[in-house]
């Protein structure tokens, strides 16, 4: 029995260290796991909030952009693409417009050939849900989506280009339709103690407003208020009046008309219908990204800024 004893106890002592190398061994591979398993879940969560971010600052304002802005303004929706501005403190009338920036809030849009016009969006509260991130929106292009938003860039700088012809071919229209017949009012202020005015700026927002909302005339209403008869669009603002209903009416359908021609000549029509379509393909791209639930790519915003090669060969200091 004591033979035995000696034995057993020579084996353990022969195996010991072995046995405690295991040991130490196995404690450290479970301690390598369990740490890589804690920062592949932080590294998880990092990466989930920062997809979540892309969504909730760059894919949701652009689609709110093209379903509040280019959705309701280039269909005739309200408020009008195009508005009067001026009319007020020595600052003459002209035509602008209401389409509002995807990146900046309560701005207008900047365009080829822009006028310096009080911003119409300046005291109009917008609907929209936040602006684009532009630090988010330039990050995303280049490291996660460059298909989906590299369309957005060539489709705003059109929204630009046609927004920017809308407001040309209105000004010219207006000037084209003036008459010897009617005064205009240099402020909106004299349009009530005058008793003929016509207000060409007005009847080409109405116009083209019902233009793209494919009918062939504005929408306009009579009222008669004896001496006056006036003409009104949306919102009543007023587009003729006079003494005389044959008069107003004389001035109003044929301006009208020679709208609706110019219209049709020009190239507006087929280019805003192609916006409209575009529109459509940039909204879907849009709606790819929020459903989309991973990023499967290395990113410095999660993971942190690698250490370049010379950094470790020269403990961080440049040669």
């Amino acid at each position: 029995m004591l033979s035995a004893i000696h034995r057993l106890a020579l084996l353990l002592n022969q195996y010991a260290n072995l046995l405690l190398t295991a040991i130490t061994t196995a404690y450290v591979w479970l301690t390598w796991r369990s740490v890589k398993a804690l920062r592949q879940a932080s590294f998880r969560e990092r990466e989930a909030r920062h997809l979540q971010e892309i969504k909730d600052n760059v894919a949701q304002p652009i689609l709110s952009w093209i379903e509040g802005t280019i959705g309701h303004r280039f269909t005739g929706g309200s408020p009008e693409i195009l508005s009067v501005e001026g009319g007020f403190d020595a600052i003459p009338r002209q035509m602008s417009h209401t389409v509002d920036d995807p990146f900046t809030a309560r701005r207008r849009l900047p365009t080829p050939g822009d006028l310096e016009t009080p911003d119409p969006l300046a005291t109009w509260d917008s609907t929209e849900i936040g602006r684009i991130s532009r630090f988010l929106y330039h990050h995303a292009k280049r490291d996660h989506f460059p298909n989906e938003l590299g369309a957005f860039d060539p489709f705003l700088e059109e929204v630009r280009n046609i927004t920017a012809g809308l407001v040309s071919f209105a000004n010219e229209c207006s000037e084209g339709i003036t008459s010897s017949e009617f005064p205009q009012a240099a402020r909106f202020a004299d349009e009530d103690s005058m008793p003929e005015v016509a207000s060409p700026w007005q009847l080409v927002v109405e116009c083209i407003r019902s233009f793209l909302q494919g009918k062939n005339h504005p929408d306009i209403r009579e009222q008669h208020v004896p001496p006056f008869y006036s003409f009104h669009g949306t919102l009543n603002r007023l587009i003729v009046k006079s003494t005389q209903r044959e008069k107003a009416e004389r001035w109003l359908k044929p301006s009208s008309e020679e709208i609706r021609k110019r219209w049709e000549g020009s190239d507006l029509p087929k280019r805003v219908r192609n916006l409209l379509s575009t529109a459509e393909s940039v909204r879907q791209s849009m709606q790819h990204i929020l459903f989309t639930h991973s990023l499967d790519v290395d990113c410095e915003l999660v993971s942190g800024k690698k250490p370049r090669r010379w950094q470790h060969a020269t403990n961080g200091k440049k040669p």
